[in-house]
C-alpha cells in the first residue's frame, strides 16, 4: 500500500525532505514478506536542489531515490520574440530541449547499492547553481530555461516504468535511462548485479 506525501515548494533543506518521510504509522500494512522503502522521486530543475536530495540520501538508511533531468531549450537571453532571432538562433533553439535521463539510487541498510544521480553524474555536486530555487518565482526560472512539454512526458513515461516495475514485479533491472523525445527513443542501462 503505497503512501505519498508531496510539497510544492521549492526543497530548501534537509528538514522539508524530512518532514515528507515522517509518516511512519503503517498499521495493518505487517507482514513476513514486506518491506517499507521509501521513494524519493526529485523532479527538479537545479542542481541546488539535487545537491540536498544527495545529501538526504547519503544520511538515509534505506530510500529509494529517483531522479529526473532534463534539458532546457534554449533560448535567447535578451527576451527577444521569436520572429526576432537569426536563423542560428533558431536552429540552436530547434535543437535542444530534447534530451533528459532518469537515475535510480537505492540505499539499504545504510549502504548505497545504486548510485544516485550525483553519483553518476558527479559535476552535480560541484556546480554552483545561479538557480537558487527560493530566490526566484518559477515564471522566472521557466522563461529563462524552458522545457518541452514532449521531453517532459519522455520523462514521465520513464519514471511511470521504474514503478511500474517496483510495484508489479518488486524488483529494479534499470539503473539509468536515457531519453530523447525528437529522435523518439528510450535506452535503459540495466542494473548488472
Amino acid at each position: 500500500m503505497p503512501i505519498a506525501a508531496f510539497d510544492e515548494r521549492y526543497i530548501e533543506d534537509e528538514r522539508t525532505l524530512e518532514r515528507l518521510f515522517q509518516f511512519t504509522d503503517y498499521r495493518g500494512c505487517y507482514s513476513w514478506e514486506t518491506l517499507f522503502l521509501p521513494i524519493l522521486i526529485g523532479a527538479v530543475d537545479n542542481n541546488y536542489t539535487r545537491q540536498i536530495m544527495h545529501s538526504y540520501f547519503l544520511s538515509q538508511e534505506k530510500l529509494l531515490y529517483i531522479d529526473v533531468g532534463v534539458e532546457a531549450a534554449w533560448v535567447p537571453r535578451d527576451g527577444r520574440p521569436r520572429e526576432e532571432w537569426t536563423e542560428e538562433e533558431l536552429q540552436r533553439h530547434t535543437n535542444t530541449g530534447c534530451t533528459g535521463q532518469v537515475v535510480a539510487g537505492l540505499r539499504m541498510n545504510g549502504k548505497t547499492v545504486l548510485e544516485p544521480v550525483a553519483g553518476r553524474f558527479p559535476d552535480i555536486l560541484e556546480d554552483k547553481d545561479e538557480i537558487v530555487p527560493f530566490g526566484m518565482a518559477c515564471s522566472q526560472v521557466i522563461a529563462s530555461e524552458p522545457q518541452r512539454l514532449i521531453t517532459n512526458r519522455f520523462a514521465a513515461q520513464a519514471v511511470a516504468g521504474y514503478l511500474n516495475e517496483l510495484f508489479g514485479e518488486r524488483t529494479l533491472s534499470t539503473h539509468v535511462t536515457f531519453f530523447h523525445a525528437k529522435k523518439m527513443y528510450m535506452r535503459g542501462v540495466r542494473i548488472s548485479s
